[in-house]
């Protein structure tokens, strides 16, 4: 796992996601083609179906951010 600074986390170009434990929810964040989705789920039930979720699109953001 990378070096962290704070609580900040880089997913690194060759990993494709991360989950992510907060209290009783994991959380799961991935890429895609066209962007990013983070899907939340009862922890120790990841394999639920989620119970939040959202997206963003990479051309949704400029370049130069």
């Amino acid at each position: 796992m990378p070096d962290l600074t704070e609580s900040d986390y880089t997913l690194p170009s060759e990993q494709n996601s991360v989950w992510i434990t907060v209290e009783n929810l994991s959380v799961y964040v991935h890429k895609t083609d066209e962007g990013v989705v983070v899907d939340i789920l009862p922890r120790g039930d990841e394999m639920s179906e989620s119970i939040a979720s959202t997206y963003a699109f990479w051309t949704e953001v400029p370049d130069d951010s």
